[in-house]
């Protein structure tokens, strides 16, 4: 009888961000917690040796090491379920796409391969089906770099701004390449800007606000008009925030009267709706929320094309 390592492999491209989990074609918000008995409403339940877990109701807090406890692991089986659901299909043999922050990369890339393939023939249930997977492989590559393969041939110098939501990633390019000493990681995602939103209403309107209220009206913008007192905080914080991260952005060299800038991520957003930077002609925001895993999935296809 054939194993499921015996099958054809497929890669699986994950971006386990903070915020969300997004693969190629889905995306799940990151949150993990433990389930005591079985659910009452939710659906998003993930078993796996005799633990049960409730997917996605609630944030993780940020992490700066996803390897501290099981909450990625986890997380990852479930965006894997996901997409393999997405494909018509529970079992596989899988080679994993996945990246880390540019600054992150060097330091833990060993131990989040080694983390992810902890339990190499994983078995677990998720949203009422049963996946058996055999993880034959697990390949780590820079965020941000990997979406750069995404546009082609690229011409000059470009500032890539990878705007996460516990980390922003920034990278000079010349002529399509990545300078190395230009790579940075800063721990500046829009949960900070989202924290800044929920302290400053706790501080003038005397209430707590849940933070997918926030993160909606960031995604939308706020009119002129707008009478909302909690949309009028957000707006104001979050313009603060959007000029924060392009004073930053010029700080490591961005120079608008010639360079381009390539901006990405969920937090793309931010500079979309509460700044005028989208008014230049050599930026541009990409507001695709899967071009990581886009990314990761054609440089594990380059590699295994070249035998790697």
């Amino acid at each position: 009888m054939k194993e499921i390592k015996d099958y054809k492999p497929i890669i699986i491209a994950q971006d386990q961000g903070n915020g969300n989990h997004k693969t190629v074609h889905t995306c799940i918000t990151t949150g993990v917690e433990p389930l005591s008995g079985e659910a009452i409403a939710s659906t998003n339940v993930l078993v796996m040796d005799g633990k049960s877990y409730v997917i996605g109701e609630k944030h993780l807090t940020y992490r700066d090491d996803k390897t501290s406890d099981n909450s990625f692991y986890i997380m990852g089986l479930s965006s894997i379920a996901e997409e393999m659901m997405h494909m018509g299909f529970y079992e596989a043999n899988v080679i994993l796409a996945e990246g880390l922050p540019l600054n992150f990369l060097k330091a833990q890339g060993k131990a989040y391969k080694e983390y992810l393939m902890q339990n190499p023939d994983p078995v677990f249930e998720y949203k009422g089906h049963t996946f058996k997977l055999h993880i034959s492989n697990v390949l780590v590559f820079p965020q941000g770099l990997s979406a750069m393969a995404l546009m082609g041939e690229i011409k000059g110098d470009i500032v890539l701004v990878d705007i996460g939501n516990g980390t922003m990633d920034l990278a000079l390019f010349q002529d399509g390449k990545p300078i190395e000493s230009s790579l940075v990681t800063e721990e500046y995602g829009v949960a900070q800007c989202v924290n800044n939103v929920k302290k400053a209403v706790s501080k003038t309107l005397g209430r707590t606000v849940d933070e997918r209220r926030i993160e909606s009206i960031i995604k939308a913008g706020c009119s002129e008009n707008d009478e909302d007192k909690i949309a009028l905080i957000t707006k104001k914080v979050t313009e603060e925030y959007a000029n924060e991260i392009l004073r930053r952005v010029r700080a490591y060299g961005y120079d608008d009267s010639y360079m381009k800038l390539y901006i990405i991520g969920g937090g793309g957003c931010i500079l979309k709706n509460f700044s005028n930077i989208s008014e230049n002609s050599n930026v541009i925001i990409n507001e695709d929320i899967h071009i990581n895993a886009k990314g990761y999935e054609k440089f594990a296809k380059q590699m295994l094309n070249m035998g790697a």
